[in-house]
């Protein structure tokens, strides 16, 4: 394996992260707004969806924060991620087949509803889960410099898909 698989392999560890992380303070800092959303689309009540809304801040807050690790915790974490990214595809995907105008809610409080875009953003997310497992084995050592190229690069991609909806609002004017 090269350097370059590495550092890209690393970058998506970076953008997985820091997604899971804006999704985890969007959601923290709109409880109620995300369990109306969790009510919509499961039929949950108020106490469950609560719960469900808390499990599913910590579960990604707490994955963004083994992401951060780096190494083998980094790889498990990575796991985790992409069965949660399959599971936000499976679930984005009921909502658009039964055409329901459900707000997404995914990152904060927003008038946004689901979409393609969503649709697009998780699977995004799962391929970078699959670049990152792409490598048979890491480098032993990554530069610094290139490290914290990666994460810019990593920051930049992870904005443009939290505000996806809102970019391709933009490119349509």
């Amino acid at each position: 394996m090269n350097d370059t698989a590495a550092y890209i392999g690393e970058a998506c560890r970076f953008y997985a992260m820091l997604v899971l992380f804006a999704a985890a303070i969007g959601k923290a800092g709109a409880v109620r707004a995300f369990q109306g959303t969790l009510e919509a689309i499961f039929g949950l009540t108020s106490p469950w969806s609560r719960i469900a809304t808390l499990a599913l801040i910590v579960v990604e807050g707490g994955v963004a924060t083994l992401l951060l690790v780096g190494g083998d915790v980094a790889r498990a974490a990575m796991m985790i991620a992409a069965a949660l990214f399959v599971a936000f595809l499976a679930t984005i995907s009921t909502v658009l087949a039964r055409r329901a105008r459900v707000a997404c809610n995914c990152f904060g409080g927003s008038s946004h509803r689901i979409s393609g875009f969503d649709l697009a953003r998780s699977a995004g997310l799962l391929a970078a889960c699959a670049v990152y497992f792409a490598p048979p084995a890491r480098v032993a050592s990554l530069s610094a410099a290139g490290l914290v190229l990666m994460f810019g690069v990593a920051a930049i991609t992870a904005l443009l898909s939290v505000r996806l909806s809102d970019v391709a609002f933009l490119m349509r004017r």
